[in-house]
């Protein structure tokens, strides 16, 4: 298969799954937007469920971040490094650019 096809393929797939999302939420609006008993007792019966899953999710993601501390901290210095050495560098070069632009064009 081409390369060209391969991509359009690709971007008409990631298209179509955005089309049934929307058609998804479009049917959800139109159809399940009533309330009913049915609706009040799910909504009653599934919230014990989203807490223990939040709290799971935090005590996970807590004991991951102590697990790879070392190594992901590691990681963010060296980013937020280079971040603040590209930052002086563009606001020297703006310091020395910028004035001499202006003075030109006041002239």
């Amino acid at each position: 298969m081409p390369l060209a096809l391969k991509i359009y393929a690709g971007i008409a797939y990631g298209c179509y799954q955005w089309f049934c999302i929307v058609a998804v939420l479009g049917f959800a609006r139109r159809w399940l937007n009533r309330d009913s008993a049915a609706r009040r007792y799910l909504t009653d019966a599934v919230f014990p469920y989203y807490i223990v899953h939040q709290t799971a999710i935090i005590l996970i993601a807590h004991a991951l971040i102590n697990i790879f501390s070392s190594p992901l901290v590691a990681l963010f210095t060296q980013i937020s490094v280079w971040w603040h050495v590209i930052g002086v560098l563009v606001i020297i070069v703006l310091l020395v650019a910028v004035p001499t632009l202006l003075l030109a064009t006041t002239a």
